[in-house]
């Protein structure tokens, strides 16, 4: 998975940092309410 990630940091990198993080925060909610 590091590989992956280091991947988007690249895309990141020409695209805009504040697109990823949005694309990366949304699972992390979604994450949460499963467990529950």
């Amino acid at each position: 998975t590091e590989e992956a990630f280091d991947y988007l940091m690249s895309l990141t990198d020409e695209s805009d940092d504040s697109d990823l993080e949005m694309i990366i925060l949304p699972p992390d909610p979604n994450i949460v309410l499963d467990d529950e």
